[in-house]
């Protein structure tokens, strides 16, 4: 994993709502469960690694137990 990753605006949608990523508020409210789809937009330098990332993060379920 970097250190550190440039990348500007980075966010989750879910249906209609978006949440700014650099918001865990946000993030929450989008009211997400286990099964929903989601879409990770990411811009900047790093995008496409940043995506990565966060993708391999809610493959692995995110560490929620169920």
């Amino acid at each position: 994993m970097p250190d550190s990753l440039s990348v500007p605006k980075f966010f989750l949608k879910r249906n209609n709502a978006v949440a700014d990523c650099r918001s865990i508020l946000e993030v929450l409210l989008l009211g997400t469960v286990k099964g929903n789809n989601m879409e990770i937009v990411a811009d900047g330098d790093d995008e496409t690694e940043a995506v990565e990332l966060v993708s391999e993060i809610f493959l692995d379920g995110a560490g929620i137990w169920v």
